[in-house]
Parts: C-alpha cells; sequence; structure tokens
C-alpha cells in the first residue's frame, strides 16, 4: 500500500474523487475520454471470456464500494489511459466458468492486474 504521504502528494497534484458525492459527481460528468476507457474495459472482458455479465453500473458501484481505489493495493484509481493506475478489471480465478461475474472480479490497479497476470 502507498504510503499516507506519497498518497497526499499524489493526491495533491491530481484530484482523484474520493468521498462518495465526488465519485458520483465524477460518474455522471465522465470526460469522452474516461467513458472510451469504460467502453474499452467492457469490449476487452467481452474479447477474452464469453461469459461477461457485469455491467458498467456494477463497475460503477464497485468503484463507490471501494473508495476509487485499488481493492489489492489501496492505490487510488487514476483515469488516464496507459496509467499503471488505471483502473482494471481482474478475474479473481481466471479458469472459473464464470468469468467476468460480480462473484468473480475484483477492481484493482493495472499495475498490480500485470504482475498478477505475469507471475502467477
Amino acid at each position: 500500500m502507498c504510503s499516507d504521504l506519497t498518497d497526499s502528494i499524489y493526491l495533491h497534484f491530481h484530484h482523484i474523487p474520493q468521498t462518495q458525492e465526488e465519485i458520483q459527481t465524477w460518474w455522471i460528468n465522465r470526460t469522452i475520454e474516461e467513458k472510451k476507457i469504460f467502453n474499452g474495459m467492457m469490449s476487452h472482458m467481452r474479447q477474452r471470456h464469453k461469459n461477461v455479465t457485469v455491467t458498467e453500473e456494477d463497475l460503477y458501484k464497485m468503484i463507490l464500494k471501494q473508495g476509487n481505489r485499488c481493492i489489492r493495493t489501496g492505490i487510488p484509481f487514476e483515469w488516464k489511459r496507459h496509467s499503471p493506475r488505471l483502473l482494471s478489471v481482474d478475474r479473481i480465478n481466471p479458469k472459473s466458468p464464470d468469468g467476468y461475474s460480480l462473484s468473480n472480479i475484483q477492481l484493482v490497479v493495472y499495475s498490480f492486474n500485470r504482475l498478477k497476470n505475469e507471475w502467477a
């Protein structure tokens, strides 16, 4: 997990919505680029697995629940393409027939998901 100092410095220079109110406001006012990121994630999930039951609304609710942070590292998500802090939908059990379902996904930062996939 990030140190408090690193986290506070990062958040000072990059406003990241953290409270439920800030996250709700961000969700309603997402930029075209942020919407493209979500569309790309949904498309990527469908390409990787035939069983995708999670919706964009489900992801939004998970973001709210997690406070816009990675469930594994606590690092806040950054909504920019190619960022190591970009939200990534991780299948908890990649071999499960459940695929991308609420019971088999967690929201993590991209860098965590890459490391998990390379070292698992």
